[in-house]
This record gives C-alpha cells, sequence and structure tokens, in this order.
C-alpha cells in the first residue's frame, strides 16, 4: 500500500510517500505516523518536482515585473509592438506557413521581421532552432509537446532510497536447484535413530549500487519568461519531467552500467531464448511459449511483456497449425485469454527503446520487481540562476537526478531436472529475417 509520512520514522522523512506492506501500513496509520495515500512514490516525486520547478519560474517573474514597476510599465500590452503577442501574424495557421517555407529557404519579409525583433540567443525569441518560431504570445498555449512513452522499468521496481552516493545488498548466491536450495541449504531424509548427515548452510553474495548522475540544464531569455510565462512554464516543466524518466527507463532496459544503470537486457540473470530449430518467420507462437515456460515460477504473476512497436504486427498475426491464435483484441479465443494488451494473460507494453523485431531483446518477458533502483532519498533537485548568464539576460534553469540499477538476481537458475535454465527476466534471442533493421 502507499502511505504518506506525518513525521519522520526511520528512513522515512515527512511527507515523503512511500510504498510499503499493508501489515506495516497499518501500523504507522494506527501510531498516527502516516495516511494512507492514493499517490504512488513516483507520482508524488513528480508533483513535488513540478511545484519546485513552478517556484523557481515564478522568481524569475518577480525579477521581470519588477523590472518592468521600475520603467513604470503597468501593463504588459500597453505602448508593445503588435509583433511581441502575435508577431505581425492573423493566425497560427499562417505563421506555420512562413515557416514551414522558411525550411526551404523561402523566408518572407513578415517573418524576417519577426526574427530580427525577438533576435537573441539559445532558448529565446529570435532563432528557430531554439524555439523562436513557436513563440508568438497569442500562439503558444496552443501547442502540444510531443507525448512520450509511459515508463516501464521504475514503477514496478524496488526502490532503494541512498543517503550516501553507494550501498552495498547483501543477496543469497543461487545458481541451480539441482542438489540444494539458496546456494547451499538441502534437505535429507533420515530414518529413525539414523545419524543426521553433515549440516549445510545458504552462501551470500552482493549487489553494490552506486549513484550516477541525470542532469538537464536549460537557458531561457527574459523576453521570453515575461511574454509566454504560464505556457512556458508548463511546456518547459513536461519537458523536464518526461526527457528525465524516458532516460532512465532506456538506462534501466538497455543501460551499459559504465556510467549509468546496468540494463535488463546486459543482466548477468539474462535468460536468452533461441529461435526454433526451424523458424524462417520472424517470430512464431512458439517463441512466446518458450519465454514462457523460461520465466520463474513465482515471478510468472507478477511479470509484464515489452515489445518493440515493430513487434506488434507479427505478434497479431500469429498462427499455429494455420489457424490465428494471438488476436490481442478478443478474448477467450487467444493465447492471450484476455482482450487488449495482453499474451498468456500477462500485460503487453509497447516500448521503441528495446531493438526492433528480429533482433535479440526485441521482445522481453520480465519481472521488474526484481530489479533494484537506487535513487537520492532527496529525489529530483531544481534550481535556477539569473547569474550565470546575467550579461545576456537570461535565467538558467537545472534538474539533477541521481540514480542506479541492476538485477537483483545475478545469474539464471538451474531447476531441479535441469531442463533449462530460469530467471525473472526472459529475452527472445535473434531470429533474423528480412524484418530486422
Amino acid at each position: 500500500m502507499y502511505i504518506r509520512m506525518l513525521e519522520d520514522w526511520e528512513d522515512l522523512k515527512k511527507d515523503q510517500v512511500a510504498e510499503v506492506s499493508e501489515e506495516d501500513g497499518r501500523k504507522y496509520i494506527g501510531a498516527k505516523f502516516a495516511v494512507e495515500s492514493k499517490e504512488n512514490p513516483t507520482q508524488a516525486r513528480v508533483k513535488e518536482y513540478a511545484v519546485a520547478f513552478d517556484k523557481a519560474l515564478n522568481e524569475s517573474a518577480d525579477k521581470v515585473v519588477a523590472r518592468m514597476a521600475k520603467a513604470n510599465i503597468s501593463d504588459f500590452s500597453v505602448g508593445k509592438d503588435p509583433r511581441e503577442t502575435s508577431g505581425g501574424y492573423r493566425n497560427l495557421g499562417e505563421f506555420a506557413a512562413d515557416t514551414a517555407k522558411a525550411k526551404r529557404g523561402i523566408v518572407s519579409e513578415k517573418l524576417t521581421g519577426w526574427r530580427t525583433f525577438t533576435n537573441t540567443r539559445d532558448m529565446s525569441e529570435g532563432i528557430a532552432a531554439d524555439g523562436g518560431e513557436l513563440v508568438p504570445q497569442d500562439f503558444l498555449a496552443n501547442l502540444k509537446v510531443v507525448e512520450l512513452e509511459s515508463e516501464i522499468v521504475h514503477p514496478r521496481a524496488t526502490i532503494i532510497p541512498m543517503r550516501t552516493n553507494s550501498i552495498r545488498l547483501p543477496i543469497v548466491n543461487v545458481s541451480s536447484h539441482v542438489n540444494t536450495l539458496y546456494g547451499g541449504v538441502s534437505a535429507n531424509r533420515t530414518a529413525e535413530a539414523d545419524i543426521k548427515s553433515h549440516a549445510h548452510q545458504p552462501t551470500f553474495s552482493h549487489v553494490d549500487l552506486t549513484l550516477n548522475k541525470l542532469t538537464g540544464l536549460v537557458y531561457v531569455s527574459d523576453e521570453l519568461l515575461e511574454d509566454n510565462l504560464v505556457a512556458l512554464s508548463s511546456v518547459l516543466n513536461k519537458m523536464f519531467v518526461d526527457s528525465l524518466i524516458y532516460q532512465r527507463d532506456e538506462d534501466y532496459l538497455i543501460g551499459t552500467g559504465v556510467g549509468q544503470s546496468e540494463g535488463i537486457l546486459i543482466s548477468p540473470a539474462l535468460v536468452v531464448t533461441p529461435p526454433e530449430p526451424v523458424q524462417t518467420a520472424l517470430l512464431v507462437a512458439e517463441n512466446i511459449f518458450q519465454m514462457y515456460s523460461r520465466m520463474y515460477p513465482t515471478s510468472i504473476n507478477k511479470a509484464v511483456w515489452v515489445v518493440n512497436n515493430s513487434v506488434v504486427p507479427y505478434l497479431m498475426a500469429l498462427t499455429l497449425g494455420g489457424t490465428n491464435i494471438l488476436p490481442l483484441w478478443l478474448s477467450n479465443m487467444s493465447v492471450a485469454g484476455a482482450p487488449f494488451g495482453t499474451i498468456l494473460s500477462r500485460p503487453l507494453l509497447i516500448s521503441e527503446k528495446l531493438p526492433c523485431v528480429g533482433q535479440q531483446g526485441s521482445i522481453l518477458f520480465a519481472d521488474m520487481n526484481e530489479y533494484l533502483v537506487g535513487e537520492k532519498s532527496s529525489g529530483i533537485q531544481t534550481a535556477s540562476s539569473i547569474h550565470l548568464l546575467f550579461d545576456t539576460d537570461q535565467t538558467a534553469f537545472r534538474f539533477v537526478y541521481r540514480t542506479d540499477g541492476k538485477t537483483h538476481w545475478r545469474n539464471p537458475i538451474t531447476p531441479r531436472n535441469d531442463c533449462g535454465d530460469m530467471s525473472p527476466f526472459v529475452v527472445l534471442g535473434a531470429t533474423g529475417g528480412s524484418g530486422t533493421s
């Protein structure tokens, strides 16, 4: 369950949203240390970041307003050239048409005047590549930021809040169930009065998490803050949060582990299922069945499927014995067993971050709860500065987020009868074919 702390308690801080067991949650709530929260920790952190970012923007706005007050300007629109609000254009369509022509080298007098009038640098009102063509105040509120895909790993992972730069977590070192469990424990049948066999003990290892830094920095001209403060605040908030979430999700999935998180696709615990002995298609139903069979049993009910966008047409066309078996939009007539985004009753997620169809890792079946995410307990740090580029009338906005990720399992497990290694992380190997890109 999710709780919001009312007081500091152990590693949890006041106002922090955390995910705890039902038993611990009821204990904290009963002791009036916490209340139940409808938000999960990720949603809470994003909201805190948005509030902090808005505060930083408002502080910069106060600076602009103070400067205008000193100049005895009481109304932003009074006495201004109409180009400040519309660029001299009648509507967004007219403005968009001119910017499209400019990309082909045909720059109209109106657009030339607009660029000349707003000629600053960085994220300014005068340079198209820096957002200048998107700035007229009357039109900016209608612009939409391209939506990025939803985060996959972090909301499902085991989160480890970290107060120091690194942490060492003990784990049981298990690689086989053939003769023992937990790396060395076995139960022996002993007859009455027989001598008990020698004692066994589990073997332990560790996982090290060391925080890596994700940062973002943008320079915004004071003119842009003055003319478009409300719309700009919304756009920058979304851009910063989305870019952070996208990058950390990519690292958790495919990161190299060097200066960034160790992605699931390079985990030493990864099980790679090969293509069928005679497979000419990029994807066949047996590939899905084999992957499912290699998932560690206790993880099956928590695992999710993640596929690259290019895999979707092949999933929808899967056949077995000439019969279509995987129409994802139908129920009780398919491998999915349920409609809309499930395979073998487990959720199906689509991500552009995985390799394309035909390449190893284009389909991932994973229990994300077995992925460890360490992150600085202070969360996302945000700041703004009017001093960094004071001479050019620009404000710098920055965010810093420190994290590391790694699979809790450090190797697959050989089952008792050695029928093929199992793991919470299974991918389809390369199947080749003309669809590989």
